[in-house]
C-alpha cells in the first residue's frame, strides 16, 4: 500500500446523477472527506468539488484496496488511489 503524503480522503459522494455527462464522461460532483498532509488525517473538509472525466479518472487509478466496503443500501466499492482529480475546497 502507498502512502499518500499529501492529498484528499473522499469518503461521501453527492449528485452523482445530475453532475454526469454520461456521453463525454465529465464529472463535477460535491463530496465530503479529509484533508491528509505528512501521511495522516489532518482534518475534516465538508464541503469538496470533484471534478474529472470518467475515462481519464479510469486510467489515473494507481491502487485498488483489497478491503470492500457497503453501504446500506448494497452499493460497495474497495478504496482507490487515483493519481490526480480536479478538487476544489470551499
Amino acid at each position: 500500500m502507498t502512502l499518500v503524503s499529501e492529498g484528499v480522503l473522499s469518503t461521501e459522494l453527492s449528485g452523482l446523477h445530475s453532475g454526469t455527462n454520461t456521453v463525454s464522461g465529465d464529472f463535477s460532483v460535491a463530496a465530503k472527506g479529509f484533508h491528509i498532509q505528512d501521511g495522516k488525517i489532518a482534518s475534516p473538509v465538508k464541503q469538496l468539488t470533484i471534478a474529472g472525466n470518467f475515462f481519464d479518472f479510469l486510467n489515473a487509478i494507481e491502487e485498488i484496496s483489497s478491503e470492500l466496503f457497503f453501504l446500506p443500501d448494497g452499493y460497495g466499492s474497495p478504496s482507490l488511489l487515483v493519481k490526480e482529480l480536479s478538487v476544489t475546497v470551499e
